[in-house]
């Protein structure tokens, strides 16, 4: 007759026991270690803005093709990568030109663990309007008000080409 084998108690895992014990004793402990993320990362998506636009001061200042228009813009935040999206292909050269600097500042001022910045075109976007010279700066006015056509024509305003 052949030995018949008796089954030998299974001795549990110790990540079994862990396990078990986080979920039976650390659950409070595991939600607050996930409220102190949350909370972290949120204080860390709060300050992004202060940082964004001292980063603007500093490095873009002296290029207006993007100082000026995407100064009041923040761009977005995925996986520690920064999208920015600007409006043509002029702006889009004037930002990787200057993408060390912007990650230089972020890193020693925000937050080491950003790894990019992308930049992206969008002819749709809404940026602030730029006024360079006269002519437009009156026809902006025009624009706001329908009237200021007609004080030009009464004080018999002309603009010198």
């Amino acid at each position: 007759m052949a030995p018949v084998s008796v089954p030998v108690k299974k001795t549990p895992d110790i990540t079994d026991i862990i396990g078990e014990r986080k979920t039976v004793n650390g659950e409070e402990a595991e939600s607050k270690k996930q409220k102190a993320e949350n909370e972290r990362q949120n204080a860390r998506t709060s300050d992004f803005p202060t940082h964004w636009r001292a980063l603007f001061e500093q490095v873009f200042s002296s290029v207006p093709t993007i100082y000026y228009p995407l100064k009041e813009s923040l761009p977005e935040i995925n996986n520690n990568i920064i999208k920015v999206t600007v409006k043509n292909d002029i702006q889009k050269e004037h930002f990787e030109a200057k993408i060390r600097d912007v990650l230089e500042f972020l890193r020693t001022h925000y937050d080491e663990k950003i790894e990019d910045v992308v930049v992206e075109t969008n002819e749709q976007l809404e940026v602030k309007k730029i006024i360079y010279d006269v002519k437009d700066k009156l026809q902006n006015f025009k624009e706001q008000n329908e009237e200021f056509e007609d004080f030009l024509q009464i004080l018999d305003l002309k603009i010198k080409d």
